[in-house]
């Protein structure tokens, strides 16, 4: 029974491990980009959600104090977190994985894109992309 046990529990952490590997992100996401430009304003909000729905896991950005998971939550002030594209947080974000839960369902779109713009003020090099805008009709004469 003991032997059964530890193979069990050898088993579940080589599946938990190889699920924490890495996190694909499809192709036509990656390079998804806000529908605005990341304000003071809409860090603000981002923040505002974070403390909400993210501090309990990924903790004060900068300060390390993560809850203990396995794998552990990255800090949003990490180049693991940073190393992103913007496309691949808002997905990150929205569609969750393992531990991490799904937020689509939680917050509207704007509020992820605010999310991203938060954790993006921590990173003094970024430089924001942002979608453009479509100014012609796809109707003629309209």
């Amino acid at each position: 029974m003991r032997k059964i046990l530890c193979i069990m529990t050898i088993l579940i952490q080589l599946a938990l491990s190889a699920g924490a590997q890495e996190w694909i992100v499809p192709e036509n996401r990656k390079s998804r980009l806000s529908p605005f430009v990341f304000t003071d304003d809409t860090r603000k909000a981002g923040e505002t959600s974070y403390n909400a729905n993210c501090l309990s896991c990924h903790g004060n950005p900068g300060k390390g104090n993560v809850i203990n998971l396995v794998p552990p939550p990255p800090d949003p002030v990490s180049d693991k977190v940073q190393k992103n594209s913007d496309g691949e947080m808002y997905y990150k974000v929205a569609e969750g994985r393992l531990q991490m839960p799904a937020f689509k369902n939680v917050l509207t779109s704007n509020e992820i894109w605010n999310l991203v713009a938060y954790i993006r003020s921590f990173n003094k090099s970024y430089k924001q992309s942002v979608m453009p805008l479509i100014t012609s009709s796809a109707y003629p004469g309209a």
